[in-house]
């Protein structure tokens, strides 16, 4: 259901390979993104899990709980990166009026302890009376394919 496809070349591809596989995608309706070094992972996938550490974060220090988090970001940032992503969304919200304050919260990032490990293992599971599995795939999708015209 994901529109976006990574496109990564390996130190022995051929960068015509990747133009080639680019057309394609475009062609089928995909939207791609040029990944310019091979890691581990996908690039959409690293962005999410420090969005995630964050989330972890704030529920282990008492800040907020599971719920809420998930309704802040569904509600609000959620909203507005379905059509910009994160570069755009600040610059547009005054980038460098929050600098300070984000320079602050960056350095917190990425700190995991065993013990913000063991928080996540035993304390941070999705709230209870979460609807089933397949009820959050068809409203995702459903959401998905609106937001994407692809119904």
């Amino acid at each position: 259901m994901v529109p976006m496809v990574e496109l990564v070349a390996g130190r022995h591809t051929d960068p015509g390979v990747v133009d080639i596989a680019e057309a394609l995608y475009q062609r089928l309706g995909r939207v791609t993104v040029r990944v310019k070094k091979e890691v581990i992972g996908h690039l959409a996938n690293w962005l999410t899990s420090a969005l995630y550490l964050e989330a972890v974060y704030i529920v282990a220090e008492g800040i907020a709980d599971v719920e809420d988090i998930d309704r802040a970001i569904t509600y609000g940032p959620g909203m507005r990166w379905a059509f910009m992503g994160p570069h755009l969304t600040y610059h547009l919200g005054g980038h460098r009026t929050f600098m300070p304050q984000r320079e602050w919260r960056y350095s917190l990032v990425g700190k995991v302890t065993r013990q913000l490990r063991n928080y996540v293992q035993f304390n941070a599971l999705p709230p209870s009376g979460m609807p089933s599995l397949t009820t959050i795939f068809t409203t995702c999708n459903t959401t998905l394919c609106i937001v994407s015209n692809c119904a």
